[in-house]
């Protein structure tokens, strides 16, 4: 009963902290917003703070059911101890969120690979004559998605009327990527001061792909550190199932002493603590 009330006790705190810690983050951004409210530019970097905040709101969400789902399973499930079950449920929190946190990125690779794509498309037509909006329309037919509804409805935006520094904002606001910054920064140069847009937008297209391999460049270096951490783990793993199946009476009654009963969730604590010093020192923000 002790460890039940233990085990609840951890859920609610953790809980509740998280809670106060999101309430806390929005309010702040709320009030920065509307205090620099007249400031575009500040505006919209505290709306991408924002929406950053919101992403990794949902991520935490997703990864703390995960973790709470395994930590029940073990628990009523398994029938194991509330510190082993607690221990297994923050181990299964920090790999949902590694491996949530991979697609995101990978998902943003695309988004910018395809955004360079479409610049170039639309540097293609402008060199055919075509109009700058006729350009953006060509490139948004022949983008794949997930660009293309994004893209399709800033050039709709633009065929309607709306001034092009709206729609640029806009499309900025729901991709808040530095390549489509880039991007906008470029299009608001030409519709405010003229000039030929082409090369600039194909340096726009250049610096998207540059990044693109940096990023990939980084990543491929930093998933060798993240291996070799998983493989040990799972080495460790490894030869706790083998005892098991050795001596599966010696193990059982291990886990059920009180020493046992703390130094395995202590291991495994440890092994979260460790997975996530390996993911802090290995992401690189570019």
């Amino acid at each position: 009963m002790s460890s039940a009330w233990v085990l609840t006790g951890s859920i609610l705190v953790g809980g509740g902290l998280a809670g106060a810690a999101a309430h806390r983050w929005y309010r702040h951004a709320n009030a920065v917003r509307r205090l620099h409210g007249d400031d575009t530019m500040r505006q919209l970097r505290v709306e991408r703070r924002t929406r950053k905040a919101r992403r990794v709101g949902s991520r935490f969400i997703i990864s703390a059911l995960v973790g709470l789902g395994v930590a029940a399973g073990a628990w009523f499930g398994l029938g194991l101890s509330a510190p082993l079950s607690g221990a297994l449920g923050l181990l299964s929190f920090l790999v949902s969120s590694m491996i949530e946190h991979f697609l995101t990125q990978l998902g943003i690779l695309r988004l910018e690979t395809q955004l360079a794509e479409a610049i170039d498309m639309t540097v293609s037509a402008l060199g055919a004559g075509a109009s700058p909006t006729d350009a953006l329309d060509l490139a948004a037919k022949e983008c794949p998605h997930p660009l293309h509804p994004y893209l399709k409805d800033f050039v709709e935006r633009l065929r309607l009327g709306e001034s092009p520094t709206v729609s640029l904002a806009e499309f900025e606001r729901r991709l808040p990527l530095e390549s489509v910054r880039m991007f906008r920064f470029a299009l608001e140069a030409h519709w405010e001061g003229g000039g030929e847009v082409g090369p600039t937008l194909a340096s726009v297209a250049r610096s998207a792909r540059d990044r693109v391999a940096l990023v990939q460049r980084v990543q491929s270096q930093s998933a060798e550190a993240q291996a070799s951490v998983v493989g040990v783990l799972a080495i460790s793993y490894g030869l706790a199932i083998l005892m098991w199946r050795a001596a599966p009476a010696r193990m059982d009654e291990f886990l059920a002493s009180e020493t046992g009963g703390w130094l395995v969730p202590g291991a495994v604590v440890l092994q979260a603590l460790g997975l996530l010093w390996i993911n802090r020192i290995t992401k690189v923000e570019l």
